[in-house]
Parts: C-alpha cells; sequence; structure tokens
C-alpha cells in the first residue's frame, strides 16, 4: 500500500511541489535562469525611461593617451556632465617621450659649470620647466581630474581570506557600515536561502589602485564588477574590505552624480529588506549586498558614442550635458564597461527591483496553494474544467505578480506555480486517461468474463475478473455470482478461492459464512463420490450444485461407482433424474472402457422414443464424474414385487411383460439390444405404467432405497449366449425377460448357483426348476409363456418381442377371467 501510494500521481505532485519550494528557498540556479527570462517578457510592461542617463564614449587605440584623456575630460566639464567613470587601468604613470627628453636636457644643463651665474640659462629654465609641465600628460590628466571634480577612477581586486599591503591605501575610499553577518537561522524563519552564496563571505584580500597621484585627485574610486579569483557577481555594490566596505565604481559613481558624499552612503535594514541610501536614492539590496540587475529590456538603449561628439559640441548645451559619462573601449558587446555602465544607468534610474524578506514565504504559500487544489480538486472536477480553473488561478497569479512589479518593483517568481500546475495537470490527465482506457479495459473484461460465466468456462471468467479493479460496479457481485457457480458446478476449491479474494476487499454479503463453511470441509465436498460423509451439498444455506445446465436438488440412492440425484432443469422447471458415474470410484485402467459404457447408454436410449422406456434428456461429463439426465419416475423398480408376499397377481404380472416386451419389441427395431433385463431395471409407476430403463451400464431407482447394478448386468437372468460371450440379439433380452417373468410370478429365480462359475453353468446347460412346480395356481397360458422364453436354443425362441407382447397380452385377458 505504501509503496503503491509512493508512485502515485499524487505522491508525484507533492514531490515535484516540494522540490520547486526548495528552488524557491534556496535559488536554484536554473530557476532564477527561468525567473530572469520570464522577467524579460514583461519588459513591456513597466515603465522604460525614454533616454539613458548614461553616455558611453569608445575611445580609439590614438586616444588613450593622458594628454588626450585630460582633454577630453576638460571638454566634458565644460558640457556640464553630471559625473564621468573613467573605465581604463591607471594604476602606474605613463611613459612621455618628449617630458623625458627635456628632463634630461634640464638636468644636463644644470650639471655645466657655470649655469647658475648664466644669465640665459637662468631665464630660459622656467620656461622649460613651464613647458615640460604641459608635455607631462599625467600632470595634464591630473590638473584635469581635479578642475572636474566629478571623475570616478576604477581599480581591481582580488578576493581571498587574508589582506595584504595594498589594503593600506584604501582605507580613506573606504566605508564603515553596520552590516549585520550572514545568519542562516534568520534566513530560514524568513523561508529565505539559508545557504550563503560564494560570494557572501567575500573579502578583498589585494587591491590594484589607481596611480596615487591621479586618484588623489579623482572623486572617488570603485572596484570593478569582475572580481579576481571569483565568477562575476553581478550588481554587486559593496565588497567587504577588513571591517569596511569597498564600493562599486557604478555605486561611487552614482554617490558623485548625485552630489552626495560616501559620509552620507548608509545601510538600513528594514525588517527583512534593506536599503542603502545614496543621497536621494534607496537602493533595495539583498543579503548579499546586490541590487538585483534589471534586464536590458527594462532599461533605455545605451548610447555609444566616440569623441568626436563630445569635440563637435558648442558650449555648454552640448549632447552630453547633464549625463553622466563612461569612458572605456568598448570594443566587445559583453565587456565589463557595458555590464558597469548598464548597471549605472539603473542606479541613476527610478525603477529598482527588490525581492523584500517576505516574498519567499508568499511565493511558498501561492505553490502550497496550487499544489492543495491539484491534490484535493482538481481530480474531482471533468479535465476541461480543471483546466480553465487552473488557467484562471495562473493568470490571477500572473496578473498580481506583474502588478507588483510594474508599481512598487517587488519581483515575485512566476514560474514554480506554472511549473508545478502544467506538469500536474499533465500527470492527472494522464492518470486520468489511462485510469479510463484501464476502466474500458476492466468493463470489457467484466463482459467478457460474463460471457464465458454464461458459457460455463469459469476458470477462464476469473481471469477476466480478477482484472476488473476493486470500485469497479458491479465487480464484486460478479466475483460473488462466480463463487456461487463453482459452488453448483461442485468446485469448491475454486468457490473457496473466490471467496477468500472478495473476503480480502471487505465483508459482501454472506460470503464469510460461505468461506466458514467451505473451510470445514477444506474445500471439498464431493459429490457423486460414495461414501456416508459424501453429501455435504445439500446443507443448510449452501447452492445447489448443477451438473450440467441441471440443479441437483437431493439424493436418490447410491450405487458402486456413482450416485442418483432427483434434479431439476431450470429452463423449464422439469424434474430429472441424475445418475453420475464417479470417477473415483473407478480403477484407472478401467474408466475408459466404463465410460465409454456409460455414454453408450444415452446413445443407445437417446435413440430411442418409446412410452415404455425411460427418456435420455442429456449426457456430459464434469470435474471429476459422468452423468445422465434422464426422465424422472415415481415409482418401483420390478425387484420390489419378486418377494414372497409380495408377488402381483397373474393379470398385472402379464401386463407388465406384454407392455415390457412392446417397450423392447420396438428397441430392437431400431437395433438397440438392451443386454440387461431384469427386476431392477424396469420401473413400475404409480399409474400402473411400465418402463424399462438403464440401457447400458447400472440400475436407475426412484426411490432412495433401491441401489445401482452393475455395468455389466446381473448374471442370473443373463441368457445362455450372452454366458457363453457370443453374438446376441433381440432374443437375448426376451431370455431376460423370461427370467423376470418367472421371478414375478413364484418369488424365486428360474437360475441359481452357489457361485457365479456354477451359476452360469446352469444357465447354460440345465433346465430350470418348471414354473408348475412353484406355483401350481397360475393359468396355463403363464407356463406355455415362460418355457416359450427360457429356452436354451435361440431359434426356438420367439421371433421378436412382439410375439411375446402379443401372448403376454391374450394371457393377461385369460388371467383376469
Amino acid at each position: 500500500m505504501i509503496m503503491r501510494w509512493l508512485f502515485s500521481v499524487r505522491s508525484l505532485i507533492l514531490l515535484l511541489m516540494l522540490v520547486l519550494a526548495g528552488g524557491v528557498i534556496f535559488q536554484v540556479p536554473q530557476l532564477v535562469e527561468l525567473e530572469s527570462e520570464l522577467l524579460s517578457l514583461r519588459a513591456g510592461m513597466a515603465p522604460v525611461p525614454p533616454e539613458s542617463p548614461v553616455v558611453a564614449l569608445r575611445l580609439k587605440e590614438q586616444e588613450f593617451s593622458r594628454d588626450q584623456l585630460a582633454a577630453l575630460l576638460v571638454r566634458l566639464t565644460e558640457q556640464r556632465v553630471r559625473a564621468v567613470l573613467l573605465y581604463l587601468p591607471l594604476t602606474s604613470p605613463a611613459s612621455d617621450a618628449a617630458g623625458t627628453r627635456m628632463q634630461s636636457l634640464v638636468d644636463e644643463w644644470n650639471r655645466t659649470p657655470g649655469a647658475a651665474h648664466n644669465k640665459l640659462w637662468q631665464r630660459i629654465k622656467p620656461e622649460l620647466r613651464t613647458l615640460q609641465r604641459e608635455f607631462d600628460g599625467d600632470a595634464q590628466l591630473g590638473r584635469a581630474l581635479r578642475e572636474s571634480g566629478n571623475v570616478v577612477l576604477v581599480s581591481s581586486i582580488q578576493s581571498g581570506p587574508e589582506a595584504d599591503e595594498t589594503l593600506t591605501g584604501l582605507a580613506k575610499y573606504t566605508l564603515k557600515l553596520d552590516i549585520p553577518q550572514w545568519n542562516w537561522s534568520e534566513k530560514l524563519k524568513r523561508f529565505s536561502n539559508p545557504v550563503p552564496p560564494p560570494w557572501a563571505e567575500l573579502k578583498i584580500a589585494s587591491v590594484a589602485l589607481p596611480w596615487d597621484p591621479l586618484l588623489r585627485q579623482a572623486a572617488a574610486a570603485g572596484f570593478a564588477p569582475e572580481v579576481e579569483n571569483v565568477d562575476s557577481v553581478p550588481g554587486l555594490l559593496l565588497m567587504a574590505a577588513g571591517e569596511r566596505y569597498y564600493p562599486a565604481a557604478s555605486l561611487a559613481t552614482l554617490v558623485v552624480a548625485e552630489g552626495a558624499t560616501f559620509r552620507e552612503l548608509k545601510y538600513v535594514a528594514r525588517g527583512a529588506s534593506s536599503v542603502l541610501l545614496a543621497g536621494k536614492r534607496s537602493l533595495p539590496i539583498d543579503a548579499q549586498l546586490r541590487l538585483l540587475p534589471l534586464p536590458e529590456s527594462y532599461l533605455a538603449p545605451l548610447p555609444v558614442h566616440t569623441t568626436e561628439v563630445v569635440y563637435a559640441a558648442d558650449g555648454e548645451e552640448g549632447l552630453l550635458s547633464g549625463k553622466t559619462v563612461v569612458i572605456g573601449r568598448f570594443d566587445q558587446p559583453g565587456a565589463q564597461e557595458f555590464t558597469e555602465a548598464r548597471m549605472l544607468s539603473q542606479l541613476l534610474g527610478d525603477f529598482q527591483l527588490s525581492r523584500p524578506g517576505w516574498v519567499p514565504l508568499v511565493e511558498l504559500l501561492v505553490l502550497s496553494y496550487f499544489a492543495f487544489f491539484l491534490w484535493l480538486v482538481v481530480p474531482r472536477l471533468p479535465v476541461r474544467t480543471a483546466w480553465f480553473l487552473m488557467g484562471v488561478f495562473l493568470l490571477a497569479w500572473m496578473v498580481g505578480s506583474t502588478v507588483l512589479l510594474v508599481n512598487l518593483g517587488w519581483w515575485l517568481q512566476l514560474s514554480p506555480p506554472f511549473l508545478l500546475t502544467v506538469m500536474g495537470m499533465i500527470l492527472l490527465v494522464g492518470e486520468r486517461t489511462f485510469a479510463q482506457r484501464r476502466l474500458q479495459l476492466a468493463e470489457l473484461n467484466c463482459h467478457l468474463g460474463q460471457m464465458l460465466q454464461e458459457k460455463g468456462m469459469l476458470d477462464q471468467a476469473l481471469e477476466r475478473f480478477k482484472s476488473c479493479p476493486v470500485g469497479h460496479d458491479g465487480a464484486r457481485e460478479l466475483l460473488y455470482q462466480l463463487g456461487l457457480d463453482y459452488e453448483r458446478k461442485r468446485r469448491f476449491g475454486q468457490a473457496l478461492g473466490v471467496y477468500e479474494l472478495l473476503a480480502k476487499r471487505g465483508r459482501y454479503k454472506d460470503v464469510g459464512e460461505r468461506l466458514e463453511r467451505l473451510r470445514a470441509h477444506n474445500g471439498r465436498a464431493p459429490l457423486g463420490k460414495p461414501g456416508k460423509d459424501a453429501t455435504v451439498v445439500l446443507e443448510q444455506g449452501a447452492v445447489h450444485p448443477t451438473l450440467g445446465r441441471y440443479e441437483v436438488v437431493s439424493e436418490l440412492g447410491q450405487g458402486a461407482m456413482g450416485t442418483v440425484y432427483l434434479g431439476r432443469d431450470p429452463k423449464i422447471n422439469r424434474e430429472v433424474a441424475i445418475k453420475t458415474l464417479a470417477y473415483s470410484g473407478v480403477d484407472d485402467t478401467q474408466l475408459p472402457m466404463i465410460k465409454d459404457r456409460f455414454f453408450r447408454e444415452a446413445e443407445a436410449a437417446g435413440r430411442l422414443n418409446h412410452p415404455g422406456i425411460v427418456t435420455i434428456f442429456d449426457a456430459g461429463e464434469e470435474h471429476d464424474l459422468a452423468y445422465l439426465a434422464m426422465e424422472f419416475l415415481n415409482g418401483k423398480d420390478l425387484a420390489t414385487y419378486c418377494k414372497p408376499g409380495t408377488l402381483l397377481s397373474p393379470y398385472e404380472v402379464m401386463t407388465i411383460v406384454a407392455d415390457v416386451a412392446d417397450a423392447l419389441g420396438y428397441a430392437h427395431d431400431n437395433e438397440v439390444v438392451h443386454r440387461d433385463i431384469k427386476p431392477a431395471n424396469i420401473m413400475r409407476l404409480s399409474d400402473n405404467s411400465v418402463k424399462v430403463t438403464d440401457f447400458g451400464i447400472a440400475r436407475v431407482v426412484s426411490n432412495s432405497q433401491t441401489q445401482t447394478g452393475m455395468v455389466l448386468g446381473t448374471p442370473s437372468y443373463m441368457s445362455p449366449e450372452q454366458v457363453a460371450a457370443k453374438k446376441v440379439d433381440g432374443r437375448s433380452d426376451l431370455f431376460s425377460l423370461g427370467s423376470v417373468c418367472y421371478e414375478l410370478l413364484c418369488g424365486e429365480k428360474a437360475f441359481v448357483g452357489d457361485s457365479m462359475a456354477s451359476l452360469m453353468y446352469n444357465i447354460s446347460n440345465l433346465n430350470f426348476m418348471p414354473l408348475r412346480e412353484k406355483n401350481k395356481d397360475l393359468p396355463k397360458c403363464c407356463y406355455e409363456l415362460i418355457d416359450s422364453l427360457l429356452v436354451k436354443a435361440v431359434s426356438r425362441r420367439p421371433k421378436n418381442a412382439f410375439e411375446v407382447a402379443a401372448a403376454a397380452r391374450a394371457c393377461s385377458e385369460k388371467a383376469r377371467k
């Protein structure tokens, strides 16, 4: 049961929700990347400034000299730009050939004797110094930096656990901010990522500052976004340098552009959120001191110009007036200059992204809301309704999060609910489709099982019914009815198995009682097996077994190899006698022969249709026995009237003999020889009519006291040709009829013997005791009829049974008088 639940669709949805919840809390990179793509798709809804507050100036190769940079800064100052970020490595002095040559000339003249008293040299020397300063590019750049007052330089840094001596000169450019240390438990309480990112504990180990004479003249300095030894950290604004913090170049430029000072830069924690105050601007940052970078689509296009634009402008009203300028190479689209320029453009803009501390909790609640509907509501709805409902929820979530994004800049992740809903719906719809197909297959199996059950193919029906699901309508009833059919077919072991299968699925009707009864008999109730404990099928509450289409009602009697039952044909509600041959009572070597003789009776009697011959309705073989369904006879066999004190009158005997002879004549005309005529095989019914039974193997009785006979007949009534194993015809039956008539008239058998051998010898060779000596009160015709029937020679007997019938009928009339 547990394994079934673990691999169910609902467990998969729960697992998917937990995975997505983990992605929300731990900010899985793949999920963040997907969210960034979704954020870009919503760019048209957010306010985008008409033009960028930042302009990029791309320098040519010949424009990197310090004097040209100085001239460029002078022009930018004249055009009143807000701030300049000089994104160039200026860590060492420039190599100026003209200035160096001039300095060497001055040094050489100073060493000349009398130079100190040379008036011409003293007059030229100051002019050379002035000219030297004019040729000194570093000096020019330093003056331009000082006069501009709004230029920010870039430094490169390396991270590491221990700081080196280079951080000594960095102290005056760092800030003292009260920023709390990373606390994973506090993060987890707010459903934020408790695992710090690689850059959370980053500290500056060494720094390559710009050349000090230039750095002292600049308005500020900041680190480039690319930190050595660490992957690029987008949006990182501050980095720890000991106990203080060094600003990024973009942040430093913002402070300069806003006309603020670094003392005014403050870190403020507002509950679960944090902001960085820079002048009049409030920058939302996360616990890693990052500003969430906006996609390019949220920013105005960054204009990239060459220096020609600067020199072409007249006066103060140039193209760059009021702009913040980033000077760099800008030779490749993905260069760091572009990244820093875009970050600066975002800092100077009015729209910022933020994820307040409560956002992860809201995202988890929304995810749980969708999971709740997928778990409990969607499985109960039609597919289209479910898709529509979940689509409305997703649309509401998208609209709500977009409104918060556009108006407040709050970035709520869209993808977890979308992924959960889409994948959950696919799983649920797939499960429902599979369940529908499985149900259709189950219904098909149930219908096929019913057809097989109706045809009596119970084992095949059981296999089909096992494919029906427990909750299928009527499946338990089908199994219950199958169990009853197994009981009717006396296959109680299989019935026990079916009821046990039903019991595993809960209580149902009287299955418990049936299980107790069948288990008490070890799942066996051998119908047809001889013995005093054979019949258990008629217990109270038991289902009447069936043989073929016939329902067994009660037991009539038992024989050596089978039992005779009173049965009922349910189709026409007719009582029948069912004679069985139990295979368990027959030796395996003789079973084929016995079965052949048994069914020969059905074949022989089935050809006959005479009022004096019992009618065979059906024959078949089931489980461990064979059966014959025949006409039920309400009467007694003639053996009842063969004992002294129960003898019939001569008139009644002759009438019986005449009726039996008529029946035998009809059978003989249809080429059927009974071969086992004896009192037990002739029934006298309640209306005094007679029926000849057992055309083949054993007795059939109509009362519970009479037993069936042997398969091969009874030797006392055999004809001499039967005893001699010669070919027999209808006249053999006439001899047997004569023996029956003899016994009916005197109450004794015509031939007796101490053993089977002596009996057969007497039949073949000795004459019977004359009937006149046994009963002297009979009409003469009775003696004559007996004498004609019990003749040893076949040729001397009556030619056919009809002659016997006529003689017997004539004799009965005489006896009646």
